[in-house]
């Protein structure tokens, strides 16, 4: 059986739309669940009926069903910048942003051979001359031990598919995996449940369009999968033997929800991310009250100089003339040049007791 899903992709000069149709078992018409079966096969939540979910592009694309709302993400903001005592921070804006990475999920099997080195611990209890009793651990090293046998590993990879490193959210590549901020695998009631992607998600979120080819993020986790490969054989002695291979290996696209805050504390302003699954902060930013202002003041102080370094000349040309001014024939030229210092210095006073009041003002 094969559930009712269908995506249809629309192109024309301006956008690429794309919706979906219901998704329902065929059977009894529940929800199916994607992480209830392998590959792109789903399982109905309400009579177990396993079917497979059709997508024509080749991909499957799931959704991490949220677990904090606002008020949550709030707190979990407030317990990362105010210490206890103090007022909360004021919150300027929010935005619920989903971010999508790539998730390889690959099956590697294989089998090793090799010498470990034979590790004794003999634990012994003394007892001093109090009649107190106290254990000590002798670590001793043994023969070799011969290792032939079967290895079966799960291994599950991420990629940023779209990198918000100037946000504050880290870079899952092959140098990088699973930060412990951003809690890709766990949830406060230890799992994550995941919903079929559907453009109807754009409705009250922004949803983050994938940045990175599926080609180049499976190339970064065909890095991470070769290591661990090889790392396999990293508790056995020089010499030891391993041959693996990949039994299953499958990409999938995962849109994660994170908050997106920006708030105030007193005089301070911040952002941060707010893991809306795990609950965790992500990234959090605070910024000195008068930090970001102080570019502006300096640049302030250098318009208001050069704009009375200018007034300053036209006036004193007018009111202290050079030779070639000094004239009676230069009087006309001398009472216009006073008529606009004075036009120019009135204007400049004007503008900057506006700036100073509109913008720098609000910004103490």
């Amino acid at each position: 059986m094969r559930w009712a899903r269908c995506w249809v992709v629309v192109e024309s000069d301006s956008a690429v739309v794309d919706s979906a149709l219901a998704v329902s078992c065929p059977r009894c018409g529940g929800v199916p669940d994607p992480e209830g079966g392998p590959g792109h096969l789903a399982r109905c939540r309400q009579c177990g009926t396993l079917g497979r979910i059709h997508d024509p592009l080749s991909r499957q694309r799931l959704v991490a069903r949220r677990c904090l709302d606002l008020d949550a993400a709030l707190s979990v903001l407030c317990k990362s910048v105010v210490p206890n005592g103090e007022p909360g921070p004021g919150l300027l804006s929010s935005e619920l942003l989903y971010v999508p990475f790539w998730r390889t999920e690959a099956i590697v099997a294989g089998r090793v051979r090799g010498q470990r080195e034979r590790l004794e611990r003999d634990v012994e209890r003394v007892i001093d001359d109090q009649g107190l009793a106290r254990y000590t651990t002798r670590r001793e090293t043994g023969p070799p031990q011969e290792i032939d046998h079967e290895v079966q590993r799960m291994h599950t990879v991420f990629v940023s598919a779209c990198p918000l490193t100037e946000l504050g959210l880290p870079l899952l590549d092959h140098h990088r995996q699973r930060p412990g901020a951003l809690a890709l695998q766990q949830s406060p009631n230890g799992s994550v449940v995941f919903d079929v992607f559907s453009p109807a998600l754009r409705d009250d979120a922004t949803v983050l369009d994938s940045l990175v080819p599926e080609h180049v993020a499976s190339a970064e986790a065909a890095l991470v999968l070769s290591a661990l490969s090889a790392g396999i054989t990293s508790s056995l002695l020089p010499g030891a033997q391993a041959h693996t291979e990949i039994l299953h290996n499958e990409t999938t696209l995962i849109f994660w929800p994170v908050w997106h805050l920006r708030f105030a504390v007193g005089a301070r302003r911040g952002e941060a991310l707010i893991d809306g699954v795990g609950g965790g902060a992500i990234a959090v930013r605070l910024v000195e009250a008068n930090s970001h202002n102080h570019f502006a003041k300096r640049l302030f102080g250098l318009i208001a100089l050069s704009a009375g370094l200018f007034c300053g000349a036209i006036m004193r040309l007018s009111l202290a003339p050079p030779s070639w001014l000094a004239g009676e024939e230069a009087g006309s030229a001398r009472l216009k040049l006073l008529c606009v210092g004075a036009a120019a210095t009135f204007t400049c006073w004007r503008a900057l007791k506006y700036v100073l009041q509109q913008h720098l003002g609000k910004a103490k």
